[in-house]
């Protein structure tokens, strides 16, 4: 996204058609769209369509998702020129939601799993967010942020700025270290996921990034293998590491897994809550949002 770039945002629900009107001395180039379709009110099969209308009201652009999505399910969907909506729908069926830390400190041989299992062949929406360091050190390389998006535990840090996030580096020591792709400016494959199969990285939907996104935050999508997601940052040492990394799993069915601990201890004591049918970890460390 430039600078000259812009977010055009509405919370949920909204009625269709939604307006949005360009200033005098402005114009308009969408360059994509996102929305989620809630089905739940839905008395049969359905295909959400995106619809973009001219000030007369006709259809400039039109993109169904196809197949139907069944009655009571709900989907994520984004277009983008070049690309068909299909393509870059995520079908949530039902709500399951479950969120959880993991701190970069951890250690690869232990990693961190979700309380869920993920079924196998069914699809599911991960989305990781945060940002983190991989040095106890002043970081004079790039531009580092003053703290982590999501703090750990300070002791015996002689510096909180951070450059790295899920997917990129964006700031670094000098010299860089260790061994790895920890250049301001390029993609890191840190990051590693396992769906019981073992572990290894994974690009999030539209990457591999050099740059930070948006909120730092990356959407990955994956399918179920019938085991817990597993994540690491396959890196050493990572004693000197600092900052936590939210992952957030949507979809499955019928509640997606059991989500019953009533803590996490490997993330801190992060305490597992329920609010509207939707787990989370709640905020009992600073880090939680």
């Amino acid at each position: 996204m430039s600078a000259a770039d812009a977010l055009i945002t509405r919370d949920g629900p909204v009625a269709v058609p939604m307006d949005y009107t360009v200033p005098a001395t402005a114009s308009i180039l969408p360059v994509t769209v996102t929305a989620t379709f809630d089905g739940s009110a839905a008395g049969g099969s359905f295909l959400p369509t995106l619809e973009v209308l001219s000030p007369n009201g006709d259809v400039i652009v039109r993109c169904p998702i196809t197949p139907a999505i069944a009655a009571g399910a709900s989907a994520a969907a984004s277009w983008f020129p070049g690309a068909e909506l299909e393509e870059q729908a995520t079908v949530i069926p039902g709500a399951a939601v479950e969120s959880f830390f993991f701190d970069s400190i951890t250690d690869p041989s232990t990693p961190v799993y979700s309380a869920t299992t993920l079924p196998a062949s069914v699809l599911y929406t991960v989305t990781i967010q945060g940002t983190y360091t991989e040095w106890n050190q002043a970081l004079t390389v790039g531009t580092p942020n003053a703290n982590a998006l999501y703090p750990g535990s300070t002791a015996g840090r002689v510096s909180t700025e951070v450059g790295i996030d899920p997917e990129c580096c964006f700031a670094s020591p000098t010299p860089v270290g260790p061994p790895g792709p920890f250049t301001p400016g390029q993609h890191t494959d840190n990051l590693e996921l396992s769906l019981g199969a073992g572990f290894a990285h994974l690009e999030p939907i539209g990457g591999p990034f050099s740059t930070p996104q948006s909120g730092y935050a990356y959407t990955y999508r994956l399918t179920g293998q019938g085991s817990p997601l597993g994540v690491r940052n396959k890196y050493l040492p990572t004693t000197d590491n600092y900052g936590k990394l939210l992952v957030t799993i949507q979809g499955g069915t019928g509640g997606g897994g059991s989500l019953t601990p009533p803590t996490n201890a490997g993330n801190n004591g992060q305490v597992l809550l329920t609010a509207a049918g939707i787990a989370a970890w709640g905020n009992v460390d600073g880090g939680a949002p």
